[in-house]
């Protein structure tokens, strides 16, 4: 399908876990959770979750339907993504996702730089995606 039948927009929480139910994800998405998600025929193919903190926003989830990967619909939606928030914007990305978020034009933290809220989700994702570096851009 080309990318140019999707469409991308605010979601909400309704939405988003029903996706994660339906793809069996453990995710849950809250109410006070930013969303969004790509469409395509009325139907939600990918979603990202981002938590508001007082001076950052950190991005708890993006999850793409199975059957749609490698067709840069994520890529796509965290453009949508980058075009509606205004902060700084933080990934702890998976050693797959890394290559999105450097091609989004995100850079490595330096370990001084973590903002202390995340400290410890840093230390638990580390231990289980050796070396994770946690990722930013000002957006």
């Amino acid at each position: 399908m080309s990318q140019s039948h999707i469409h991308c927009r605010i979601a909400d929480h309704i939405e988003l876990n029903r996706f994660y139910k339906d793809l069996k994800d453990g995710a849950r998405a809250r109410q006070d959770d930013l969303m969004y998600a790509a469409i395509v025929d009325n139907e939600i193919i990918a979603t990202v979750r981002i938590l508001p903190y007082d001076n950052f926003f950190l991005i708890r989830s993006l999850l793409v339907h199975p059957h749609r990967r490698r067709q840069g619909i994520a890529y796509q939606l965290m453009q949508f993504v980058l075009k509606n928030i205004k902060g700084q914007l933080i990934a702890i990305p998976t050693p797959m996702a890394q290559k999105l978020y450097n091609q989004l034009g995100f850079s490595q933290l330096p370990n001084d730089q973590i903002p202390a809220q995340l400290i410890t989700s840093y230390r638990r994702v580390r231990q289980s995606d050796q070396g994770a570096p946690v990722m930013a851009i000002e957006v």
